[in-house]
């Protein structure tokens, strides 16, 4: 009744429901260079293809805002116009200036090739923050200033056991901010995390 498939066999089952809706990107790839898009929440993400990977009749693609499948879309104008319908049915807040702020640069460590951003701030009495590898948050808390400085500090040290300082550099402007969306936690977070998460 149940068995195990590997996930190129899920795929091709992936990619014959997709050609059985009328997918019309199932049998003719965009390439390196196209525009590829996909609704999340009431955002439009694209990304720029840089690598059509392909195995056999099932393929993906790279772009320089992460993967994108064959069932994502090119109909950008009928994607913006869906996506302000869903934002009509979401709590959302965009942040046009902040009380204060930290934002910092990371040098490139490791295996990453560029460098990172993280920042700390306060917007009209709540907590911003957006970490290296997080989504971007904003959130009502009792004590902001004790807030605000315990994201300080875990911004510019290390958090996996070393104590010490990370090495950065200040940025005199805030990273660009995204619109954000209520979550059922209490607070509000990027499209993905909200979409995820609830």
């Amino acid at each position: 009744m149940y068995e195990q498939l590997d996930i190129f066999a899920y795929l091709q089952g992936q990619a014959e429901e997709g050609n059985q809706k009328g997918s019309s990107t199932a049998t003719h790839p965009l390439r390196v260079g196209d525009r590829i898009g996909r609704l999340v929440l009431g955002e439009v993400e694209t990304g720029r293809i840089t690598e059509v990977v392909q195995n056999g009749r099932d393929f993906f693609y790279r772009t320089d805002r992460g993967c994108f499948t064959d069932s994502d879309r090119t109909d950008f104008a009928q994607m913006e116009r869906e996506a302000e319908e869903i934002r009509k049915r979401h709590r959302t807040i965009e942040i046009d200036g902040f009380d204060r702020f930290l934002a910092v640069e990371y040098l490139p460590e490791g295996q990453v090739r560029k460098p990172t951003h993280a920042m700390a701030g306060i917007f009209r009495g709540m907590l911003f923050w957006k970490e290296e590898c997080t989504f971007q948050f904003l959130k009502p808390v009792r004590d902001i200033e004790k807030a605000y400085q315990k994201k300080v500090h875990d911004i510019i040290h290390r958090n996996w056991g070393s104590r010490g300082e990370r090495e950065y550099t200040v940025l005199t402007e805030p990273i660009k901010t995204n619109r954000l969306y209520w979550s059922r936690h209490g607070f509000y977070a990027d499209a993905r995390y909200v979409e995820v998460n609830g």
